[in-house]
Formats: structure tokens, C-alpha cells, sequence
């Protein structure tokens, strides 16, 4: 091929439901039109290839999978981040006071036992009165993929894993409303979270919270969700019910 480039996919051998990467709709055609590309030069490194059919991507094409041997010349080390805390805690009354009860506690341990110098001993006890009071914060790259979402998915995976291996009608009925049903679920759980991501942000911005609310438009404004949130006549308040925006627009 061009650019010294190899199809190893079509190198080793395997059963036929191993080699096919796609399905037609109807369930009666099968081909292998996914491939695997490596440069020439690293061909000797694939050690496998082969397609899984009981891998669930939602998709009539089956997942390939590569299994390869790669000689590193040498492992960097990376150096460790920093804990980011979750500082929200400490609006709360509640919160405030563990933390500053903690601090104090072990300030007072560590002037008994260690003799160190100052700003070591409060840094560690800062750090440490921190971690067990307000927690550190946890990224999440999709907060409203819930226990609704996972039971959705999984009678999905359930239903097609049936299909596949009963290969009949009915089967395949099941599988196509559980699968559209679970699209539906995760759509409106989707919405749902951004709504009320939505108001809080709006909340943040009418109460002064600047710094709250320049933290979530910073989060979330790659996503672009179709919500079609308009402003009302004044342009303060962001509409989010449907009844509102046609009256808005009348």
C-alpha cells in the first residue's frame, strides 16, 4: 500500500465469525471491511487480530481488536499531581467547622511530638486535616450516566448477546426495543442533568457567584447539547419550559 503502510487484519488465522467486522440490518450478509493499518516497518510487532462480536458498541459493525508487542526504550516518570479538594465543603457550616476543629487538633499533636520547623508542620497538618474533613474532588466525565443508564445498557448488552446467539426474529425485536429504548433513557437523563445544570449556573450568576458560575461555563462548554434555551423579553431569565418559550415567542 502507499505510504509503506500494511493490512495486518488479513494476516492470521482464525474462524469465519472471527474475520467478519460487519452485519447488514436484515441479519443474512456478513463482510469484513474493518481493518487494521500499521506501518511496514512495525509489522513484526502485531501479534493478533481478530473481531468480538459479543462486544456491545451499540453499532452493526463488531469491535476489532489488536493485540501487539511494543520495546520501550525508556520509562519517564511523571511527576505527581497535586490533590485538588472539593472546597464546596467549606460553605457549608457543618463542613467549616470539622475542618477548622481538624486543623487545630492536628497542629496541636505536632507540636508535641515533632520538632520540625514551623511551616512544614502547618502545611502537613493542613494537608492532612483537609483530605479527612472536605474530601478531594472526583472528576466525573459523564455525572449523569446513573444506576438508570447502567440498568439500560445492560438488558441492551443482554438482549443483542441473545440475538447473536439465537440469530431469530423475535430475538431480534427484542434486542432493537431495548436498544431504542435505551437511547431514549440515556437522552433523557442527558437533558435532564444539563436543565439543571442550566439553573444552577443561571442561580450562580443572579446571586453574584461568579466564581461558581465561570467554573461550570468552563466545564461544560465544549458539550452542546440541543436543549434550545432561549432568554425571556427582558433578557435576564433563561426559559427552559417548553410552554414558556412558545408563549415567549408569540
Amino acid at each position: 500500500m502507499s505510504r509503506k503502510m500494511t493490512i495486518s487484519s488479513t494476516t492470521f488465522p482464525h474462524k469465519d465469525i472471527h474475520k467478519y467486522t460487519w452485519k447488514s440490518p436484515d441479519g443474512r450478509t456478513v463482510n469484513q471491511i474493518g481493518h487494521v493499518l500499521i506501518d511496514t516497518r512495525f509489522r513484526s510487532s502485531i501479534a493478533d487480530v481478530r473481531s468480538y462480536r459479543g462486544a456491545d458498541c451499540d453499532t452493526d459493525h463488531f469491535i476489532v481488536v489488536s493485540r501487539f508487542r511494543l520495546k520501550l526504550k525508556k520509562n519517564y516518570s511523571t511527576g505527581k499531581t497535586a490533590a485538588k479538594f472539593n472546597l464546596e465543603n467549606l460553605k457549608i457550616d457543618e463542613g467549616r467547622e470539622k475542618y477548622i476543629q481538624a486543623v487545630g487538633k492536628e497542629l496541636l499533636e505536632r507540636r508535641q511530638h515533632e520538632a520540625t520547623d514551623n511551616w512544614i508542620m502547618v502545611q502537613e497538618a493542613i494537608k492532612i486535616a483537609t483530605k479527612n474533613t472536605i474530601g478531594e474532588t472526583k472528576n466525573q466525565r459523564k455525572p449523569w450516566y446513573n444506576n438508570t443508564c447502567r440498568n439500560a445498557v445492560k438488558k441492551r448488552n443482554e438482549a443483542r448477546l441473545k440475538y447473536l446467539s439465537l440469530q431469530t426474529q423475535e430475538a431480534k425485536e427484542t434486542f432493537e426495543h431495548e436498544r431504542r429504548k435505551c437511547k431514549g433513557i440515556i437522552q433523557k437523563e442527558k437533558r435532564t442533568y444539563m436543565n439543571d445544570v442550566l439553573r444552577s449556573t443561571e442561580q450562580d450568576y443572579s446571586q453574584g457567584k461568579i466564581r461558581q458560575f465561570f467554573q461550570k461555563i468552563k466545564r461544560y462548554k465544549i458539550f452542546n447539547p440541543s436543549l434550545k434555551a432561549i432568554r425571556d423579553k427582558d433578557n435576564k431569565t433563561i426559559l427552559m419550559d417548553p410552554q414558556e418559550k412558545t408563549t415567549r415567542w408569540r
